[in-house]
């Protein structure tokens, strides 16, 4: 018995950062080291992206996304 891929669809999502604090925080999320700048070591840098590359909504950064289905095949319809 196994899966196989019955449809996929894949997204292309706009994330919007408010602020240049958001921006390290969505840089550095889930990386554990010691080795990562402070936000105020790199503060100066950050503010300059944001600054040249905002909109009104924000900073957009593109994600994205997929979902698909699967059929197990037996017949039984199971979404993932």
């Amino acid at each position: 018995m196994g899966l196989e891929l019955d449809e996929s669809w894949s997204f292309d999502v706009a994330e919007y950062l408010p602020n240049e604090n958001e921006l390290y925080n969505y840089l550095t999320f889930g990386i554990f080291s010691d080795s990562i700048p402070s936000f105020n070591d790199c503060k100066k840098d950050l503010c300059s992206i944001f600054q040249k590359n905002k909109s009104e909504k924000g900073l957009m950064i593109r994600q994205t996304r997929f979902l698909w289905t699967a059929c197990v095949k037996n017949g039984k319809s199971a979404s993932l």
